[in-house]
């Protein structure tokens, strides 16, 4: 419904973004899982408690990916819609 009115007011999809998601619980972190079609798969720590300020939460982040043997790079800033978009218009 809400993509027709968008449709009638002239507002063009430019892309569709397929996202499976699943959710963990991990104490005191919560694990996000989202596979994305044209994309590939990424994961998202974020922390259920504050270990003492912005710089020690991101630390207790990072420590726990290490203690699972996890490897990782820190996502681009920006959302899935613009990764997705500036993979398939690339020139």
């Amino acid at each position: 419904m809400v993509e027709e009115i968008f449709r009638k007011i002239g507002l063009i999809p430019k892309v569709t973004v397929v996202k499976t998601r699943k959710y963990f619980d991990c104490g005191s972190f919560e694990v996000t899982l989202d596979q994305l079609k044209g994309l590939g798969d990424f994961m998202e720590v974020e922390a259920k408690k504050n270990f003492g300020g912005i710089d020690k939460t991101r630390k207790a982040c990072s420590d726990f990916l290490d203690r699972l043997n996890i490897k990782y790079k820190v996502k681009k800033d920006m959302g899935y819609p613009r990764m997705l978009y500036q993979k398939l218009h690339k020139k």
